[in-house]
């Protein structure tokens, strides 16, 4: 720490002198983890710093610390993506994969990841060049280097595979446009290229027989990735996934085969990639449709290829649909009205048609069914002498107007509750029960 001790918290002090002078592995574990806790949580602007003490902790006895030193160092990266943090954190990972651990690693190769896109970061903020930020950009390669080497020369079938992903990562990285508009764009392509050339010559026979099976489901994954996300890169990676499904050497399983359990798990794992890639139908894949279509059927995947080239035909049918729906939006003298839709302003246009509200019925319709008769009686022209009957008369007369208002006006429901008030109107005997309404006599 030097002459910044002064400036640094109090608690990040401690907590790093605590580890220091900790014998047993656990306590430094712990110690580092209130350093994450601290340093990543809190205060990341003081891990220039500290980060050098903290990278020492990478040659303790205990492969529990020395993970803790990674998971540190890699958070360190991820908060604070300086010069320092990233060629110190290079320099660490680098010495930790000549450990003698084989966890350790692995661990190592799989957080380099997180270090080469920071140093490929840092390169892209600084084209002209940087002393500080070239230095980083360097410890990433070699490290980015160190790691990809693990694919061909390692014995562990996991370091293998962590070289695999390492290849498959960088090559992607090196041809992203960002990359490939800086002025050393043609060194980063090679170098992708060369990535993926190693992964291709891995596929080959007879040496693809001899690798365990989850480095060669490894390595076809890793070439479809690549094949999927730069189209660029397609040429490249294509012809080593093609080759190995024409040649037989990996079939899709069936029951009763008698394939192994390995090689029906690669022959999944190169028919699933093929249907992706098939499917996918970009610009850069459709030259390499025909070969993917044989190449399915060739491995024994018949009803795969079929089911890519019916999702390709309605994927072209929708797209040519979308395309004459656009050029009928943007009119023409020959362009179509689409169904639903209809000029502004037109009289047929329902959306342009107001709701329709009922028409009272005038007052005068209203009273000619029962007003008239009504009047005559109280006049005296149409009375039969007889109270009840004409009441009865009137009653009947009142009721057929209501009725016919309530149809123009409140619909079918009102019109069954009146007639019913006029059933029951209708009595038999006048001198019965009175019904709702009647004169008393």
């Amino acid at each position: 720490m030097g002459s910044t001790t002064l400036q640094l918290p109090e608690s990040v002090v401690g907590a790093l002198n605590n580890a220091k002078l900790a014998t047993k592995a656990s306590q430094k574990v712990e110690f580092l983890g209130q350093l994450h806790e601290l340093l990543i949580r809190s205060e990341p602007t003081h891990l220039d710093a500290v980060l050098s003490d903290i990278v020492e902790f990478q040659v303790d006895r205990a492969e529990s610390v020395r993970k803790a030193v990674i998971g540190l160092v890699t958070a360190a990266v991820q908060v604070r993506c300086t010069a320092g943090i990233v060629q110190q954190a290079a320099a660490c990972l680098s010495g930790l994969l000549a450990d003698n651990v084989a966890a350790v690693v692995k661990q190592s190769a799989m957080a380099a990841h997180v270090v080469v896109r920071a140093g490929l970061a840092l390169h892209m903020s600084a084209p002209q060049g940087s002393a500080d930020k070239d230095s980083a950009w360097t410890a990433a390669q070699q490290l980015q280097a160190a790691i990809s080497s693990l694919a061909t020369s390692s014995t562990d079938t996991g370091l293998r595979m962590a070289g695999i992903k390492m290849n498959e990562q960088a090559a992607i990285l090196y041809t992203a446009p960002e990359a490939l508009a800086l002025p050393d764009a043609a060194t980063l392509v090679t170098t992708a290229d060369t990535l993926v050339k190693v992964l291709g010559e891995l596929l080959k026979e007879p040496g693809v027989q001899k690798l365990p099976g989850p480095v060669v489901i490894c390595c076809i994954k890793a070439l479809g990735a690549v094949v999927m996300q730069r189209a660029n890169m397609v040429h490249r990676a294509m012809p080593a996934l093609i080759a190995l499904a024409t040649k037989g050497i990996y079939r899709v399983p069936t029951s009763g085969d008698g394939m192994s359990p390995v090689a029906a798990s690669c022959g999944t794992a190169l028919k699933d990639i093929l249907n992706r890639v098939m499917r996918s139908n970009t610009e850069a894949t459709k030259p390499w449709q025909n070969r993917l279509n044989s190449a399915l059927r060739t491995m024994g995947a018949a009803a795969v290829a079929e089911s890519a080239l019916r999702h390709i035909e309605r994927h072209t049918a929708r797209l040519r649909n979308t395309e004459k729906r656009k050029a009928t939006d943007q009119g023409g003298p020959d362009a179509k009205m689409s169904r639903g839709s209809t000029p502004a302003g037109a009289d047929s246009s329902v959306n342009n048609t107001p709701a329709r509200t009922p028409t009272p019925t005038p007052l005068s319709q209203q009273q000619s069914g029962g007003g008239d008769l009504l009047s005559q009686l109280l006049s005296g022209n149409l009375g039969s002498g007889d109270l009840v009957t004409d009441t009865q008369r009137i009653l009947e007369a009142l009721v057929k107007g209501e009725q016919t208002a309530a149809v123009e006006v409140r619909g079918l429901g009102d019109l069954v509750l009146l007639q019913e008030g006029l059933a029951q109107t209708r009595s038999p005997s006048p001198l019965g029960r009175p019904c709702r309404g009647a004169i008393a006599s």
